[in-house]
C-alpha cells in the first residue's frame, strides 16, 4: 500500500518538473486521504494538478488523485521556490 506521504512527494516532484524549479513545502491544507492505493492492484494513477504562481516566489497547487473512478487523495499546498 502506497503511504500518503509518498503521494505527497510525488505531487511535489511533478510540480517541480512543471515549474522547472526546486520547491520546499510551506503549508498544506485540506488533505483528505480517501482510499488506499495498492500498486499491485491499481498500477495506474491519474493526478490532476492546478498549479498557480503565488506571491513572493511561491507556487500554489490543488490536487485530486484517482485510480479508475475512485478519488484517493485531495490536497492543497503552497511551496516556496528555492
Amino acid at each position: 500500500v502506497t503511504p500518503g506521504v509518498c503521494m505527497m512527494q510525488i505531487i511535489k516532484e511533478l510540480t517541480q518538473q512543471a515549474v522547472n524549479a526546486p520547491l520546499v513545502m510551506k503549508s498544506a491544507s485540506n488533505i483528505k486521504f480517501m482510499a488506499l492505493i495498492n500498486p499491485e492492484v491499481n498500477p495506474l494513477l491519474k493526478l490532476e494538478l492546478e498549479i498557480a504562481d503565488g506571491e513572493d516566489a511561491t507556487v500554489k497547487v490543488k490536487n485530486t488523485s484517482y485510480f479508475d473512478d475512485t478519488v484517493v487523495l485531495k490536497l492543497s499546498c503552497i511551496y516556496s521556490k528555492n
